[in-house]
């Protein structure tokens, strides 16, 4: 700043289409940086999480997008960090008018992560979940079973004692 000169680190170069960052960079600490980015020109498109490294621009596109309406100026996104929560929050105002407009809020717990990196998690939690249903089930359902087969074998035992007796009394 006492040099007052800007030197440009680094340009993306978007491969399909072209992104702007909203409002709002999230700086956690001195190697990479947060920001949420959107085509700007559609109209109905998807906003994203992006984390870009300081050094050499490169980027990971990061949690799942969230849509937005972006045909008027006063259509705004912004990226907050909150220390106290641990989360990224995201601000959406959407105007499909001059006249009203709506605002969305979402949260990201920190550190976030890339759709392959979630699709690496192994699913042994979830797994375990569905062999113990199964296995309650099957247990559920043989006792069930066995009390039918149960009270079947009372009723026989009662309608030959009931046909003995009445053979009796006559």
């Amino acid at each position: 700043m006492d040099t007052k000169e800007i030197t440009k680190k680094w340009d993306v170069l978007w491969k399909d289409k072209h992104i702007v960052p909203a409002r709002g960079l999230v700086f956690p600490d001195s190697s990479h940086f947060y920001a949420l980015c959107y085509p700007e020109y559609l109209t109905k498109s998807n906003i994203q999480l992006y984390r870009f490294s300081v050094k050499d621009g490169s980027f990971d596109i990061l949690g799942d997008s969230v849509p937005i309406y972006s045909d008027k100026i006063s259509t705004h996104a912004q990226l907050y960090y909150d220390q106290q929560l641990g989360r990224l929050l995201v601000l959406v105002q959407e105007s499909k008018d001059d006249i009203q407009s709506t605002l969305k809020v979402y949260s990201l717990n920190m550190m976030p992560i890339t759709s392959n990196e979630l699709n690496a998690v192994p699913l042994s939690r979830s797994n375990r979940k569905v062999f113990l249903l199964l296995l309650l089930s099957t247990i559920c359902g043989v006792g069930l079973y066995f009390f039918w087969q149960r009270g079947k074998q009372k009723r026989k035992i009662a309608r030959v004692t009931e046909k003995e007796s009445f053979r009796f009394r006559r």
